[in-house]
């Protein structure tokens, strides 16, 4: 499941689908971490790089300062 396209978000499970390898692990499911998870990290790639097949009104803009609606309808495993 990619990221909602409506309601609440959060950021755990955003931390989640950065670091999603497959369809299995992903916004709900994704790979557990102890580690927290930084918004603006999660935005400039620190977890893993912002897939450029979504569009751009549905993926972080990298602007500052970082907002979670910025996040609404992102997939990570997104292939063109």
């Amino acid at each position: 499941m990619t990221v909602p396209s409506s309601g609440e978000l959060s950021l755990g499970k955003i931390g989640k689908e950065v670091r999603a390898t497959n369809t299995g692990n992903n916004y709900d499911n994704g790979p557990h971490t102890s580690a927290g998870t930084g918004l603006w990290e999660a935005e400039n790639g620190t977890y893993g790089t912002i897939n450029q097949n979504n569009q751009p009104s549905d993926r972080p803009n990298l602007s500052q300062p970082a907002s979670m609606s910025e996040w609404y309808s992102y997939n990570h495993l997104l292939s063109s």
